[in-house]
């Protein structure tokens, strides 16, 4: 039976007349009072039916919703809530006309601007977050957000390769962290589509330097983040140099173009050929090709001063004459420097951009944006010039003379031609960038304008950029302001708007307040519609009432159809109007005054149950609320044994299983960990080094190692390797749970820092690995990699989500070493015990967790040095020098590497992985019945040998010892060597090659084969599952 409300047609009065009385109604049939008087018994109320079937529905509709927002809001890659809101934002439209401004709310905005408000309903966030014209960008300070820049991908949107910092291999990422905080008010983060909103049909156009074009490929690239499409619709025939491109953003009609013009003039010499020492400037004509566009451009964006502090010299173009010179003290002319001429190549640039008839038609907004100061501190070509990793705190740094003198300038001019333009209907603006770029020497590329640049070694020279901005970088922060200034432009026009009038019958106070915030934020007045009122054809006569709808004691209950019928007498006797959620209206009832209590009186009451009604001051009732956790709970668990990566549901039941165990604590998650100094673990920890490894189906095939691209010997499956056993084993220690693998808490962990493998092939080995359990869940890419691929003796990924970097560093001694290592004919190594391994030495102090394993190469025949000295051999006869074994350098080694690594005073993870044994079992290298086992050893039937415990020991005491002596660094062991001495069905053996037997017959009597190296995804992959742990207690 439906309810009562159901039945009731609304009965439009005319304004203040009297109630209706019964009397003046049409005759209806006549009911009996009580249900029991009819043919058929009464009905059940609508909650014994499919009404508490619709409430499950829709509280599983209400908690799906919640989940996803919840996911959305913490789960997702960083930028991931913002592009979803951007995307109904497009259903936004806001356009500016002269004197007028609309604003189109689509329904999806309730809900985005639900999301948005404050605890009072009517303070809502603007949906378009401006600055307001009072808020001065300028000031302020650069504090740290993690992951703010990290908003695109500079390859991905194709920015010039001497600016994508990432791509090229700069292992530090934190110079994306930081925000722009000004002074006196909040700079909203860049929304795109807020920013082709506000241009829609618009042509926005950067002219000037490298510097306008760096911000236009920033721009580009953040609006093409937001999964708006576009297109590159021209660019000059010599795209490298990238003097004119133009971009195509068709849903709004909004097209970028970049001029290149260093000095908005025209200008010849060293601009067109690097050769000529000096530049050419014709102050009194503009660059051409930007000149000739002009009129087309409805936003432009100027930005120039570089070049002005070359060698120049000045002319006149009509007259040909020479104004002057600046830094060219060889030639017989005035020295009038540049800032003269830097103000007049501004003025003349305004006055063409303002003073033509198409400005005036077009509503032109002409931003200037002030001098972007460079930061060597070095020459330009010293390799170590701009490597400051952090932003200049406040105070720390002002902005030089000449800086701020340009800076000056920019303003000035602007100033002066303001009032020109507000005459011919255009706008001019300052995009004051000089404090904020000043304070960001960490920004810059530096050397990493080029691909690898320390893949060889350091040179000695090498060409830095500290000028312009890595992409993305703290150039993106020009563009979130630039967004504020157009935002601007629809603010400061106040319009006025109506809306569409309420139907008759329905309150005027129906408009909800999220719409009065949306108009009150826009600056859109709005004009009240009058009372409505009604004409004698809009009587509606009520339905014929049903039995129990409403009529009890002889009267019928008229209810307006606007306040939806439904209405609560609380215990105070209050009276509350819940018609709409922003409308709530509280009466005392009068027994003097009834008038408004005859219009709206309640219905007759419904008992919904105690368990179904909402309970007082609660907003959902108690059985909702059941409903939704109950919801929420059911997805949860779906979720996890459907939807998550294989191994999940272990890793989230692991630590409820060692709960009921009664190994469960906030130690037991480290492996045989040193982090206080001592070699000794705690009683409460769980040690991963000793257990067994136990049967489990599909533990270890996670990943495809084609798919993540492994290095091909170690792709067993690909190379054709049969029997897939080895991946259904997991190693189960002795007095705990090994949760599995869980990259999304890997990446958490590891969040913002770059995790560097050092060491040899079995390091490689681990870190691609690591690679392949991320990728398999995140996206990625790889940043980095040596020229000879092939040998993946450096190879770096970024995992953009979590702004983790991840690299992999070939260094078999960990110290400088030569010979056989890089050259296989040699048949020793040549190891020089006081000097580190080139390239990882070089990117150490941007590492903050490292991973060093060693020790196979120190088997092999080598010559040591110490200070150009032969110090002594191992396994060399021939050599007239002292045997000194292996395992004394080994020590070293690792004891110089923790040195270098507790040296620089950074906070950081260093984890030193023991020593984990081949398994040749004395057969030789080109044995293919080597490594031929297809089981693990059994627990007891393999022994670790003599050596690989004295290597495991040692790692251990230089672990104890570097923890003693730095309090900054935190040195953990990843204890290996006896869970890798159970696995020899784990390595590659023959397959290491392709499809070894594919030419049938007999097996070959010699082929290389690798019982060191893992398969992957094969054994290796434990080895990550525990260091996970490791870096979890860190946190």
């Amino acid at each position: 039976m439906r309810h009562a409300r159901d039945d009731l047609l609304p009965l439009c009065r005319r304004p203040n007349s009297p109630s209706v009385s019964r009397s003046s109604r049409p005759d209806y049939p006549s009911y009996p009072s009580r249900p029991d008087a009819y043919d058929e018994p009464p009905l059940r109320h609508h909650r014994g039916g499919v009404q508490p079937i619709r409430d499950i529905f829709t509280s599983l509709i209400y908690a799906a919703l919640c989940l996803a927002l919840l996911y959305l809001l913490c789960l997702t890659p960083r930028g991931s809530p913002e592009n979803a809101v951007s995307a109904l934002l497009r259903h936004v439209t806001i356009a500016s006309g002269e004197g007028r401004g609309k604003l189109s709310v689509h329904p999806w905005m309730r809900v985005i601007a639900s999301f948005q408000c404050n605890l009072e309903l009517i303070s809502c966030v603007r949906v378009v977050a401006g600055g307001g014209g009072g808020c001065d960008y300028s000031e302020g300070r650069w504090v740290a957000a993690a992951g703010h820049a990290r908003r695109y991908n500079g390859t991905a949107c194709d920015v010039k390769g001497s600016e994508d910092c990432a791509r090229n291999g700069r292992p530090d990422t934190g110079y994306l962290d930081w925000r722009w905080r000004p002074a006196s008010c909040e700079l909203p983060a860049f929304d795109a589509a807020a920013f082709l909103a506000a241009a829609r049909g618009r042509h926005v156009a950067f002219v000037g330097d490298s510097m306008a074009r760096n911000q236009a490929e920033s721009l580009v690239c953040l609006l093409a983040a937001a999964a708006f499409p576009y297109r590159l619709v021209y660019r000059d025939r010599e795209p490298g140099t990238r003097k004119f491109w133009r971009w195509a953003f068709p849903t709004h009609g909004v097209t970028v173009s970049v001029y290149w013009a260093p000095f908005l003039a025209m200008a010849a010499g060293r601009p067109e050929n690097f050769s000529v020492q000096h530049n050419v400037v014709y102050l009194d004509t503009l660059a051409e090709r930007w000149a000739a566009d002009a009129d087309t451009m409805d936003v432009a964006v100027i930005s120039t001063g570089h070049w002005f502090w070359n060698p120049t010299v000045y002319y006149h173009h009509n007259g040909g004459e020479v104004l002057g010179v600046h830094n060219l003290p060889d030639l017989n002319h005035t020295e009038i420097g540049f800032f003269s001429p830097y103000r007049e190549a501004i003025r003349m640039s305004l006055e063409r951009l303002l003073g033509s008839a198409a400005a005036g038609r077009r509503g032109r907004t002409v931003v200037v944006t002030t001098f972007s100061p460079a930061h060597f501190e070095k020459e330009w070509d010293d390799p170590a010039t701009c490597a400051r990793t952090r932003p200049y705190e406040d105070g720390e740094k002002e902005v030089g003379g000449i800086e701020g003198e340009l800076r000056s300038i920019a303003i000035e001019e602007a100033a002066a031609a303001a009032a020109a333009a507000a005459a011919a209907r255009s706008r001019v603006e300052v995009l004051d960038v000089t404090k904020l770029a000043t304070m960001r020497p960490d920004g810059h590329p530096g050397v990493y304008m080029h691909r690898d640049p320390f893949a060889r070694g350091v040179p000695e020279r090498l060409q830095s950029d500290c000028l312009h901005f890595c992409l993305p970088g703290p150039v993106d922060t020009f563009n979130e302001i630039l967004l504020q200034l157009l935002i601007k432009k629809q603010q400061h026009r106040p319009a006025t708007t109506r809306r569409r009038p309420p139907p008759c019958g329905t309150a005027v106070e129906r408009d909800v307040a999220l719409e009065l915030g949306l108009r009150v934020g826009m600056g859109i007045q709005e004009e009240p519609w009058p009372p409505v009122k009604c004409t004698s054809s809009d009587e509606v006569a009520p339905a014929k009432p049903r039995p129990g709808s409403g009529q009890k004691h002889g009267r019928t209950n008229d209810m307006p159809n606007s306040t939806l019928a439904k209405k609560q007498v609380n215990k105070d006797q209050h009276m509350v109007n819940v018609a709409h959620p922003s409308i709530v209206e509280t009466q005392k009832r009068d027994k003097a005054t009834r008038t408004t209590a005859d219009a709206y009186q309640p219905l007759h009451q419904h008992h919904h149950g105690g368990g179904g009604a909402a309970a007082a001051g609660y907003f959902l009732p108690r059985t909702v609320v059941t409903w939704l956790a109950a919801a929420c709970l059911s997805l949860a668990l779906l979720h996890l044994l459907c939807c998550s990566p294989p191994g999940g549901h272990q890793a989230v039941f692991a630590p409820l299983l060692q709960y009921f165990n009664g190994t469960y604590s906030s130690s037991n998650i480290s492996s045989s960990g040193v982090a206080g100094g001592g070699g000794e673990r705690s009683s409460s920890s769980c040690d991963y080094s000793v257990g067994r490894w136990v049967r489990a189906p599909g533990h270890a095939r996670r990943y495809n190692g084609t798919a993540c691209n492994v290095k091909p010997e170690q792709d067993c499956v690909g190379n054709g390797r049969p029997e897939t056993g080895y991946l259904d084993w997991r190693w189960q220690p002795a007095s705990c749970e090994l949760p599995a693998f869980d990259a999304a808490a890997f990446l958490a962990a590891a969040r913002g820092r770059h995790v560097a493998f050092v060491g040899d092939s079995m390091a490689r080995n681990q870190a691609e690995s690591l690679h392949c359990l991320l990728a398999a869940a995140f996206p990625h890419e790889v940043v980095g990699q040596d020229a000879e691929r092939y040998k993946r003796q450096f190879t770096r990924w970024s995992f953009p989500s979590h702004g983790v970097t991840l690299s992999t560093y070939w260094a078999p001694f960990l110290v400088r070493s030569g010979g056989k290592p890089f050259n296989y004919t040699m048949p020793y190594n040549l190891v020089y015990l006081d000097e580190l391994g080139n390239r990882w030495d070089a990117d150490a102090g941007t590492m903050d967790v490292v991973v060093l394993t060693a020790g196979h190469w120190f088997w092999n025949p080598a010559v040591y040095h110490r200070r150009g000295e032969v110090v002594g051999v191992h396994a060399h006869p021939e050599l007239n020098a002292t045997e000194i074994g292996f395992t004394s350098p080994y020590r070293e080694a690792f004891r110089r590497a923790l040195e270098r690594l507790g040296s620089d005073g950074r906070r950081r993870t260093v984890v030193l992985g023991t020593f984990a044994p081949p398994h040749f079992d004395g057969k030789p290298i080109f044995d293919p019945t080597a490594c031929t086992r297809t089981e693990p050893y059994r627990d007891g039937e393999k022994e670790v040998g003599s050596i690989e415990r004295e290597m495991r020991s040692i790692v251990f005491e230089e672990a104890a010892a570097a923890a003693a002596a730095t309090a900054t660094m935190r040195v953990e062991v990843e204890d290996v060597t006896r869970l890798a001495t159970m696995r020899p069905d784990g390595h590659p053996g023959v397959y290491m090659h392709r499809d070894p037997f594919a030419g049938g017959g007999a097996r070959p009597e010699r082929m290389q084969t690798d019982c060191l190296h893992s398969c992957l995804p094969g054994p290796v992959d434990t080895f990550n599952e525990i260091l996970l742990q490791i870096l979890s207690r860190q946190r």
